[in-house]
């Protein structure tokens, strides 16, 4: 008997005066009020570059921000550490291998310098000397070192430091080209000799590649990454009238996806308070009849005083009136 007379009243309560869809309307805008709540987007001051600040601002969080002055200084530097960039004038070195063919041709002392050697063997190891020559790269020693650290292949670079202005292979690159072609086993001695002879005792001129110093730097340059800069809690990031910078956009920016990231808005916790603050918010009448005033008061400071002036008036208009008619 007691449950029946429990259900009953239970009905009546629920029945009188459409309570039952008043309150499932109550508990639809419970649910988009904590949505609106729980999703709302962080406002900050708008900042216009070019334009000045009409009041202070402060960090609200600790964050970091990319530095892009910074980077691009560091960037600088790093590509200082590449220097100029020298090859053998292509052209003096298509001259010097005719040169060559002539000779072996006309001229018949090679038989004797490489009794050992034949026409197709000398023809094959000017091949390989020309080749070398094309390849090869002299510049400074940090430059070479610069290029180690960027993985790339060092082989073909050799230390050139003009001390006298002279701008011709050292001695040393000719003693490195007959030792790179004698480790192949593949031509006598005397055939890499007097083939590199031959090149050698010609007049050459260095010309900057200007190409392959833009495209290491370029390299270099990437490998720096973005500077990151610390920003604590507090600290003052404009004053009234400065000018405002597009690192001062950046910092906003930076800021305001820091106090988003705060919020955790998918931690259980932050979802449940989005909820309790948006049924105490609906149902804020009822409880001021309960005696909750307190709680009221409480509520209201928070869901208030943190929303724009226009959330809060749409909020006093149109979900208090019904509120009020429970």
């Amino acid at each position: 008997m007691r449950e029946d007379r429990f259900r009953e009243g239970w009905r009546e309560w629920i029945s009188s005066n459409n309570r039952g869809w008043r309150i499932v309307v109550g508990f639809v805008c419970a649910i988009c009020l904590a949505l609106f709540l729980h999703f709302r987007e962080v406002r900050l001051d708008v900042l216009e570059l070019n334009g000045n600040a009409s009041r202070y601002v402060v960090a609200q969080v600790d964050f970091e921000f990319p530095d892009y002055e910074t980077t691009i200084i560091l960037k600088q530097e790093a590509m200082q550490d590449v220097g100029k960039i020298y090859q053998i004038d292509d052209k003096q070195i298509r001259e010097a291998r005719y040169a060559l063919e002539d000779s072996l041709i006309h001229d018949k002392k090679w038989r004797t310098a490489a009794p050992f050697s034949t026409f197709e063997e000398m023809y094959k190891a000017a091949d390989e000397v020309e080749t070398s020559l094309l390849e090869s790269r002299f510049t400074d020693p940090r430059t070479i070192q610069k290029i180690k650290e960027l993985n790339f292949p060092d082989t073909s670079y050799n230390e050139f430091v003009s001390e006298s202005g002279e701008m011709c292979p050292p001695a040393e690159f000719w003693q490195r080209v007959t030792q790179q072609i004698t480790e192949g086993n593949i031509f006598h001695k005397e055939t890499i000799q007097y083939v590199v002879d031959f090149f050698h005792l010609r007049n050459w001129e260095l010309v900057e590649d200007s190409a392959l110093e833009n495209a290491i730097r370029s390299q270099v340059s990437r490998t720096i990454p973005d500077k990151m800069t610390k920003v604590y809690s507090g600290t003052r990031i404009l004053n009234p009238g400065d000018k405002i910078t597009s690192r001062h956009i950046t910092m906003m920016q930076s800021m305001k996806q820091a106090i988003s990231d705060s919020r955790k808005i998918w931690d259980p916790l932050t979802i449940t308070a989005s909820l309790l603050l948006s049924l105490i918010f609906v149902f804020r009448r009822r409880a001021a009849k309960d005696g909750g005033q307190r709680m009221l008061i409480f509520a209201d400071s928070i869901c208030f005083d943190d929303f724009p002036q226009q959330v809060s008036t749409m909020a006093q208009f149109t979900i208090k009136p019904f509120v009020d008619s429970l």
